[in-house]
């Protein structure tokens, strides 16, 4: 996830010396940041990969109706 958009995110409490701090799920966790092609990311964003797990559930469910 972009650092823009981490930002803009309900969950988002700091951004301080290349760490980000949330509160998704209700639980305070710090991640780290990369800089690529002078854009900064949040490694391992917990939103990002809920949603990524929730849509595989979903895939996989669909596959074994099938």
């Amino acid at each position: 996830m972009k650092l823009d958009n981490c930002e803009k995110c309900e969950y988002h409490i700091d951004y301080t010396l290349n760490e980000v701090i949330c509160k998704f799920w209700d639980e305070v966790t710090h991640r780290i940041t990369v800089k690529r092609a002078k854009e900064i990311f949040v490694k391992d964003c917990p939103k990002e990969k809920s949603a990524r797990q929730s849509v595989l559930q979903t895939l996989k469910k669909n596959d074994e109706e099938v």
